[in-house]
């Protein structure tokens, strides 16, 4: 009857197929949203995380020009860091109207959870911090400060994490890869905020033996991620120049020490510098156009 023919109708208009490729265990997943609201939300989150990866390789573009065009690098990385800032926004605009909408959790797929919009955001955020910090030091600021930024990059990365880790009996799979790439992220953060402490006090006789110590906490911060960093894993090689070039560091320092400053190396490294977060969403509300409509 007429009844039926509406209610097919409106089946049909109402069901949607996505296939989730973002936090997917396998890579991929098929699923099913009911109604216009999930199709919003989840057409917000993919806008998200397009401009995230858009941003993503504008800078691996930039960065394989650097050697012949480092004021381009400079600009690229402030463009770079705009569009992660964006990306962000519209996550949290999406979380925002999750919020609203979500009733029953089960049975989603992570991108229409609140709390996976939220840990995406501050993965962008802690992108953006990272390169942030990467232009300062191209600037040629000191290195407490970059020290400090790249602090600030791991504290938005362990919130991305503790965002999952604190509400995975929302999810019915939560990606393996996701988790290892934000305990990278953090692990070398924190290294490279480590490795700066300790190369700015290696250059005063009276700091020297405390910054061999925090250079080698560093560097030892780096193999720690080599646990998340497995063969078969494209984070391999970028761990593996991280490892070399600390190691390098380090053994320049304490050469230097040998030949120059004759101090003993202290027992203990350094703190770790305070975090100094400058990197924050954009605002995005779903009544405007949007980054990618101009």
């Amino acid at each position: 009857g007429e009844e039926g023919e509406e209610g097919q109708a409106s089946k049909l208009v109402t069901e949607f197929e996505w296939k989730s490729h973002i936090t997917a265990v396998r890579g991929a997943k098929t699923i099913v949203l009911l109604s216009m609201q999930q199709e919003l939300r989840m057409s917000g989150a993919f806008l998200g995380l397009l401009l995230r990866e858009l941003a993503l390789e504008r800078l691996k573009e930039a960065s394989g020009k650097g050697e012949s065009d480092p004021e381009g690098l400079k600009e690229a990385c402030k463009v770079v860091v705009h569009s992660l800032r964006e990306a962000s926004g519209v996550l949290l605009a999406s979380e925002a109207y999750f919020s609203k909408c979500v009733k029953q959790l089960h049975n989603l797929p992570s991108e229409l959870l609140p709390s996976m919009c939220r840990s995406l955001s501050n993965i962008c955020l802690g992108e953006g911090q990272l390169v942030t910090a990467y232009r300062a030091q191209l600037k040629g600021l000191s290195k407490p400060l970059v020290g400090s930024l790249y602090a600030g990059a791991e504290a938005f990365f362990e919130a991305a994490a503790s965002e999952i880790k604190q509400h995975t009996n929302e999810y019915n799979e939560v990606n393996e890869n996701q988790l290892k790439y934000l305990a990278l992220m953090s692990w070398l953060s924190r290294a490279r905020a480590l490795e700066l402490v300790g190369l700015h006090g290696a250059d005063a006789e009276e700091t020297v033996g405390e910054a061999l110590a925090t250079l080698a906490a560093a560097l030892a911060q780096a193999h720690k991620a080599e646990q998340v960093a497995s063969d078969g894993v494209p984070w391999k090689a970028l761990l593996d120049a991280e490892v070399a070039r600390m190691d390098a560091a380090l053994a320049k320092a304490r050469k230097t020490n040998q030949v120059v400053y004759f101090q003993k190396e202290a027992k203990h490294p350094a703190p770790c510098p305070e975090p100094k977060q400058l990197v924050t969403p954009i605002q995005f509300t779903f009544d405007q156009t949007g980054p990618l409509g101009q």
